[in-house]
């Protein structure tokens, strides 16, 4: 079994920096998070290379949030990709408290956390 992780720095457009950054924030202020595997050669790849990336991770999480001059740009950067192992569950860990502030961790990574709990293939 291989397990890969971690970040990589996918985006979920395929715009210049300005009109991205313009179109997150409108789709952000609406609770959207872009799908970078639209965009993303990244996946067709790891799925022609036998690795599963879908059951291991959540669709339009977002791992880390960027800073601008007017907010913040939610992105799903950070992923868990898998070849001869099941994943039977996974997640994210927020720096983001239920009230919005960030935690007192926050310092720890400009990214959150990803993880996943995998099983031998029967």
């Amino acid at each position: 079994p291989i397990v890969i992780g971690g970040d990589f720095n996918t985006n979920g457009f395929d715009y210049s920096p300005e009109e991205a950054e313009a179109l997150f924030l409108q789709q952000q202020a609406d609770g959207i998070v872009q799908d970078a595997t639209v965009h993303e050669p990244l996946f067709s790849v790891l799925e022609q290379a036998g690795f599963e990336y879908r059951p291991c991770n959540g669709v339009h999480v977002a791992t880390r949030r960027r800073p601008t001059g007017t907010g913040h740009l939610n992105l799903q950067l950070d992923w868990i990709a898998a070849k001869g192992i099941q994943c039977v569950q996974h997640g994210c860990v927020s720096t983001l408290l239920s009230d919005g502030t960030t935690s007192p961790y926050d310092q720890l990574s400009d990214h959150n956390a990803v993880w996943a709990d995998f099983r031998p293939v029967p």
